[in-house]
């Protein structure tokens, strides 16, 4: 064998010899974590946690950090943020986002230029709109929206997309060092009933009584009356307002964006504000100012619990009767 032929077989053996003895490097897909910190910072970008996340869902670190970082109120429930928490990894630190009055934290920013369908069918309906509320243009569009001689006008830029494409102003990065200051805070040292300077207090007794008289009205139905905290997911400013609330089934209720129409009518002075709008298949949200005073009307409904629907399906897969859609009715009011 010539001395080059014999080097080349010499070299092919040598690695032939490497690849049997070198030790397989593992796959990062089969790596999990448990801990959202660990996990964002070993995986880097990602729009929802996948397999590779074993931890809590959504973690409790997680809800802590994002209650902090808005601010909620102590007595908040906990599972109010639980049910509307959404987080997600980018460049390598935790983001989350808190639906509150349905923002779109699952939802892509529409960077679109041109109106889209309920935008333009919204105009054909208002022709003069001073405002498109985001229940016709949908809350990730990145501009406000209005209507002149029914045609859809595109105004100012109101929302920034952040490097994945999600509404920047509606996620905040949790710092593990914040969530643990968070979470050891004893919430028995808030013993203060006295809202901070700025803060929202509740309207006058005689306005809430109207609204109470006037929401029974619209609906057929009893309101309870009483004083409850207030949270304007917002602006995060807190305080405390008048409550309203009422339950039934369907039987009692349309569909829920038929019972926000009825009260956003019987609510006379009350303009709306587009910000606050969302709907979605159990529930509908609009927020209604008047002066320095915010109004917000939540009407959700829930699945009896004794009906069992399909996890893996969306709700309307879920057979049920007008009676086993459990409704809650809430109207808040408050002043600055």
């Amino acid at each position: 064998m010539k001395p080059h032929g014999m080097l080349i077989t010499l070299l092919l053996a040598l690695g032939l010899l490497a690849a049997c003895t070198t030790p397989p490097v593992p796959e990062t897909s089969s790596v999990t974590f448990a801990d959202p910190f660990a996990y964002c910072a070993a995986v880097g970008v990602i729009d929802a946690p996948d397999a590779r996340y074993t931890g809590q869902e959504p973690p409790a670190a997680v809800v802590a950090g994002l209650r902090a970082a808005l601010d909620a109120p102590a007595d908040a429930p906990d599972d109010f943020f639980k049910n509307g928490t959404f987080w997600r990894c980018a460049d390598g630190q935790v983001k989350a986002c808190f639906v509150g009055a349905n923002l779109p934290c699952q939802e892509k920013a529409d960077p679109s230029e041109t109106p889209n369908a309920g935008v333009v069918a919204f105009c054909q309906e208002n022709p003069n709109a001073e405002v498109v509320p985001a229940a016709a243009a949908g809350r990730a569009t990145l501009f406000a929206w209005s209507c002149k001689e029914g045609a859809a006008v595109r105004g100012e830029q109101i929302a920034q997309a952040d490097a994945q494409g999600f509404i920047a102003d509606f996620w905040h990065v949790i710092e593990p060092a914040a969530v643990t200051t968070a979470t050891v805070a004893p919430t028995a040292a808030v013993t203060t009933t006295v809202a901070p300077a700025g803060a929202y207090s509740p309207l006058p007794a005689d306005d809430c009584t109207a609204l109470q008289t006037a929401a029974a009205s619209a609906l057929g139905v009893p309101f309870t009356l009483g004083e409850a905290p207030f949270f304007d997911y917002l602006s995060q400013e807190e305080g405390a307002g008048c409550q309203l609330t009422a339950s039934g089934t369907g039987a009692d209720f349309a569909a829920p964006s038929a019972v926000v129409d009825a009260l956003r009518t019987a609510f006379v002075g009350w303009s709306e504000e587009m910000q606050y709008a969302a709907d979605g298949p159990t529930g509908s949200n609009i927020g209604l100012t008047r002066a320095d005073a915010l109004l917000l009307i939540s009407v959700q409904w829930t699945p009896d619990p004794a009906v069992t629907c399909p996890d893996d399906q969306p709700i309307s897969a879920c057979e049920l009767t007008p009676e086993q859609k459990l409704y809650t009715v809430v109207v808040q009011a408050a002043t600055r």
